[in-house]
């Protein structure tokens, strides 16, 4: 099943209740070093400090936009971190929603 392509994907309030169950119980898969969660979350802040000084240096384009013209920057996420190994490794436009 490809869970990229899952309905359930944007009932964003479930996630969010769930949210530490679901922390919960990748808490020794995470440990194990099987899935990580730290480079995906290095990139993505990458991401959001590009897109503030986009930001800082043109206002008017406002801060949607300045988050596009950051990500035209790198290569997409799920290009770089595959899903089974990097846990939140999702679209960028999923991402955007989220």
């Amino acid at each position: 099943m490809d869970v990229m392509n899952c309905k359930f994907l944007d009932k964003f309030k479930f996630m969010e209740k769930n949210h530490s169950h679901i922390m919960q119980k990748m808490k020794p898969i995470l440990e194990s070093g099987v899935i990580q969660i730290e480079p995906i979350e290095k990139a993505k802040k990458t991401i959001r400090h590009e897109a503030k000084v986009i930001y800082s240096k043109h206002k008017e384009l406002g801060q949607d936009k300045a988050k596009e013209m950051a990500l035209l920057k790198f290569d997409p996420l799920l290009s770089r971190f595959h899903p089974t190994k990097h846990l939140g490794a999702v679209p960028e436009k999923l991402e955007s929603e989220l």
